[in-house]
């Protein structure tokens, strides 16, 4: 374990404020009484031998994080399963993780990060030329927000995208998304056909079978087909964490490294055109499944983390880290007082 502060206590990070403490509590049972059903994960290479990080997340739910000692990834096991997962994301995750943020909010949040996305594309264009693409897909696309920004330059794509919540595919399909209500399965049995440019932004860290969901992909690549890949980067926590406890959330089944990510996609048959280590990649569909295990890893990211530690138990990283709950109560306080209007 990282230190003391990761044991299954039930102590939040930070404070939390009428709905995320009802959803907390709500979460604790489902848990606890065997309603949402846990599944045991291993290892995307197969090894069995893991050390425990974490026993809890940052809102103080029973959440065992490990480490594989073979390769570094990083993981949740044992996890919900699909549809308990499909229940905490239409149901809770939005009072619990989006701090009750409304449709509007995450639109405007999305299309910010559209931006982004579009200007990280626009840097690769030697991989990915906006003129040879006429399709593209996000996956968990939400409200639509990235796809409206890409399109809002390029009006001639066309873009679909999946979704589960309601809401959110009312204001994509509004933004002029295709969107479906469901995963990638679902998108396969309603639209078929090959799409040029795949987005996985901030969503390949929800999977809960990585390999299956990959398979899925493939299915709707051609040779051409580009896939970007968006996830937050363990070996760059320090950039919007004090500790590596503020990034542990019940969704997040996967902790990414540069080197993880590729030894993963490598597995599946992904061939990588580039990547960083905040992380974002891009992939196109290679011939030959690779099986290399990246050596040292483990070493490499306990090493890391355990340094982090050290410096978020320093009297400044604590005054950073009681800023920002300051923040978050101030704005649970607002919510609480709108509420009751």
């Amino acid at each position: 374990m990282i230190s003391n502060r990761y044991k299954a206590n039930g102590r939040e990070v930070f404070t939390l404020f009428k709905k995320g403490i009802e959803v907390k509590r709500i979460i604790n049972q489902k848990i606890s009484s065997g309603e949402w059903k846990l599944i045991n994960r291993e290892c995307e290479c197969g090894n069995n031998d893991y050390e425990i990080l974490s026993e809890k997340n940052k809102y103080g739910i029973p959440q065992r994080i490990q480490i594989c000692k073979e390769c570094g990834l990083i993981f949740y096991s044992p996890a919900l399963d699909h549809e308990s997962t499909v229940d905490f994301y239409v149901n809770y995750y939005n009072d619990l993780c989006a701090a009750s943020i409304t449709p509007k909010e995450l639109f405007y949040y999305q299309y910010q990060r559209g931006l982004k996305v579009l200007e990280f594309l626009e840097v690769h264009q030697e991989v990915i030329n906006f003129s040879r693409v006429s399709t593209i897909l996000e996956i968990g696309t939400g409200t639509g927000g990235i796809l409206k920004a890409i399109k809002d330059k390029y009006p001639h794509l066309k873009a679909f995208g999946t979704e589960y919540r309601d809401e959110e595919i009312s204001i994509a399909k509004k933004n002029g998304i295709a969107t479906v209500k469901g995963d990638i399965e679902t998108f396969i049995n309603e639209n078929g056909g090959k799409i040029d440019l795949i987005i996985l932004n901030h969503v390949m860290e929800h999977f809960i079978d990585i390999s299956d969901e990959l398979e899925k992909i493939r299915r709707i690549m051609h040779e051409h087909s580009v896939l970007l890949v968006g996830v937050p980067g363990v070996m760059h926590t320090h950039k919007f964490y004090e500790s590596f406890l503020e990034s542990i959330s019940l969704d997040h089944n996967y902790f990414f490294t540069s080197r993880t990510l590729n030894y993963i996609m490598n597995k599946n048959g992904f061939k990588h055109l580039y990547i960083d280590e905040d992380v974002n990649a891009l992939y196109k569909l290679s011939g030959t499944y690779q099986h290399d295990v990246p050596r040292d890893e483990y070493e490499r990211v306990t090493h890391y983390l355990g340094a982090l530690e050290k410096k978020a138990n320093r009297p400044l990283a604590k005054l950073r880290s009681l800023r920002v709950e300051y923040r978050q109560l101030l704005k649970n306080v607002i919510l609480n007082i709108i509420d009751k209007r």
